[in-house]
This record gives structure tokens, C-alpha cells and sequence, in this order.
């Protein structure tokens, strides 16, 4: 769904090359997605602009203790290559070219850890991305980093030593497993996380806000969990 709208709006952009811009706001993080893709796809705003905004605000924001891992090389240099692309009139390699992005650490990004929030799996190095991480790379999209989550995702109110916390409340939880993305977003860190569902993890924090996600929209395998390792 993402990757779609995003499509759309970078076709209509690349072929009337004559679209307004969206404004670009004061703070580069409160961009949405498909805002983002079209700033930079009319180079408004550079991939290694956005991309060190978030990582300042990932910074900034410790104490929340939304990310495991916070890959600041590869993501630069991935943005770079997207601007030099762009720069030497190269095709947006997707929709989603140039635009960081998180992944929730029990889904696999090739050559970053996916602990899926235990100390059991800190060692494990994927060596390929899960489906899911390959649309979103080839759509572009430059992964900056994995999210904090409950351990194994077993769990769905995150108040484990490897929970996150949002900022308007330090005391309250964003629910479910998958609690960092959540975090993320409410940083702000890079926008529309991604992350899966094996229980409630999509379904609680969306039935909070009167959302009721659908099923079986992405495939589920590249991933790790407790829900997994009971089914395997």
C-alpha cells in the first residue's frame, strides 16, 4: 500500500515535471512519506538531508530507546548514492527513492543484526533481506536502522528491560510488540516504520486510533519471533 501511493505520486511527478512541491517544512522529520518522496524526487531536499535529521533526532532521543541498531554509515551512504543518482540525471530507482525508512528488529536486513529484542540473538547477522525489506529497497527506500520491540514479541504490553517508551508520556507504552516503531513515529524518527503481526501487534495500537489493518497483506517470511518459533 505504501510503496503504491507512493508510485502513483512520483508517476504523476516524473511526468508532468511540472507538479508543486509540497512546502518543506522548518523540521525535515515532520515529513510524511509520500511528501518526502516528492521533495526529493524534484530535489527540494536531498536523501542525505532527511536522512541526517533523523539520525540527529535518533540522537537526541536515547532515552527512548527506540532503535537496537542505528546503521548511520550504510544509511548515509545508501542516501548518497540516491542524490548522486538524482544529481546525474539517473531514473528514481522507486517510489520510494531517497526516503528512510526503520525496520522492526525480527524482520531481516541483510548485514544487521536481528536480535528480535533478545540477548539470545544479538550475534545473528542476517544475510538476506526479507521480502518485505527487498520492496522497500528496490522501491529506493534507504533503511536506516532496526527498532527496539518486546522480546521474541512475546508480549503485548512491552514492559520488558527491552521496551521502548514514547515522549509524551515516559511512563506510558505504545502497546503490543511492536512498540518501537510506535516510539519511533512519536520521536519523530523516520516515517511509516515497518513491522508485522503476528498477534496484535499491528491491530491494538490501529484499534486505539478506530483503524482496523487488513490481513495477509505482505508475506511473512525473513522474520523472527516467539509466534514464529512455536509454529516452526
Amino acid at each position: 500500500m505504501l510503496v503504491r501511493a507512493a508510485a502513483a505520486l512520483l508517476a504523476v511527478v516524473l511526468a508532468t515535471g511540472c507538479v508543486s512541491a509540497p512546502p518543506r517544512p522548518a523540521d525535515l522529520t515532520e515529513l510524511t512519506v509520500t511528501d518526502a518522496a516528492r521533495l526529493i524526487a524534484l530535489k527540494k531536499v536531498t536523501s542525505v538531508e532527511l536522512t541526517q535529521a533523523y539520525l540527529a533526532s535518533a540522537e537526541a532521543n536515547r532515552d527512548l530507546n527506540a532503535f537496537i541498531t542505528l546503521d548511520r554509515a550504510g544509511a548515509l551512504a545508501a542516501a548518497q548514492r540516491a542524490d548522486t543518482e538524482l544529481a546525474t540525471g539517473v531514473r528514481p530507482k522507486g517510489a520510494l527513492h531517497g526516503v528512510p525508512l526503520v525496520v522492526k528488529d525480527n524482520t531481516h536486513v541483510a548485514g544487521l543484526p536481528n536480535t528480535a529484542g533478545t540477548p539470545g540473538l544479538r550475534e545473528f547477522v542476517p544475510q538476506e533481506h526479507a521480502p518485505t525489506v527487498t520492496s522497500l529497497v528496490n522501491a529506493g527506500a534507504v533503511i536506516l536502522g532496526k527498532t527496539n520491540m518486546h522480546e521474541l514479541a512475546f508480549g503485548i504490553s512491552a514492559t520488558t528491560r527491552h521496551s521502548s517508551r514514547r515522549r509524551r508520556s515516559a511512563r506510558a507504552i505504545p502497546t503490543t510488540a511492536r512498540v518501537s516503531p510506535a516510539a519511533a513515529a512519536a520521536a519523530p524518527a523516520p516515517p511509516s516504520p515497518r513491522g508485522w503481526h503476528p498477534a496484535g501487534s499491528a491491530a491494538t495500537p490501529a484499534a486505539r486510533c478506530a483503524f482496523r489493518p487488513a490481513s495477509r497483506a505482505a508475506p511473512g517470511c525473513g522474520r523472527r519471533s516467539g509466534a514464529t518459533a512455536r509454529r516452526a
